[in-house]
């Protein structure tokens, strides 16, 4: 029975976000109208690039809506993949990959990919550089002030395990850094300034200490470090 249920979810879910992007696609839609009225085709074509960020935004904004309207929240715990908090979870993934496929990995290393991840409740703290779209599970993620993540960062709180998702939470500490293309998984902790070296996993649970360096697969400590204000 639950392969039935998941087989018919992985083929009615994609019908659904493609309906829900062809909706999204009437106000391009109006403001091409207006365009074309206003100056023929000519300008309407000149306007496409705009047309396609109303859309794209518009998507977005769908996005966020649905997340508040249903009142999607990822709690720390563990659950069935059949479960009602799973497949909430799986909808929302899905809806915000989506997003990102259309709008917001383009706008990556931007204020615009903060306030993405702010609103879909990620803590994320002031002068904070994000050259990343791939951040999952928002609710559990907490990133600090004046932390660096570099382009391709994978990060996730959420782990499948025996039939389950399990589900910790991250805290990246202030004025971190993490490596471009490194993974950074359930459970895991950067103290202030910790530094994690490119292309490197750190594993679950891991706990970085402050003033620390790390790297590898999976990230080992490599050594200590004074910054230099406290010098």
């Amino acid at each position: 029975m639950l392969r039935i249920i998941l087989g018919l979810a992985s083929f009615v879910l994609p019908v659904l976000l493609f309906a829900v992007a062809g909706v999204m696609v009437y106000p391009a839609y109006l403001f091409y109208n207006w365009l074309y009225a206003l100056g023929g085709p000519a300008i309407a074509v000149m306007g496409l690039p705009l047309a396609y960020l109303i859309w794209g935004f518009s998507f977005c904004a769908f996005t966020i809506l649905f997340k508040y309207i249903t009142f999607h929240k990822t709690k720390e715990g563990s659950y069935s993949y059949a479960s009602l908090e799973v497949a909430r979870w799986a909808i929302m993934t899905r809806l915000v990959e989506f997003s990102n496929a259309i709008l917001m990995m383009h706008l990556r290393s931007t204020p615009f990919i903060v306030i993405w991840f702010r609103l879909l409740g990620a803590k994320i703290g002031k002068d904070c550089y994000i050259n990343t779209y791939e951040l999952t599970d928002w609710d559990l993620l907490t990133i600090e002030d004046e932390t660096m993540l570099g382009a391709g960062v994978v990060m996730q709180a959420h782990s499948a395990e025996a039939g389950k998702l399990h589900f910790r939470p991250v805290r990246i500490g202030k004025k971190c850094s993490v490596g471009r293309s490194s993974v950074v998984l359930p459970g895991v902790e950067m103290g202030e300034r910790a530094i994690l070296g490119a292309m490197s996993i750190a594993p679950k649970d891991l706990k970085m200490h402050a003033h620390s360096i790390w790297g590898g697969v999976p990230a080992k400590h490599i050594k200590d470090f004074k910054p230099k204000s406290e010098s």
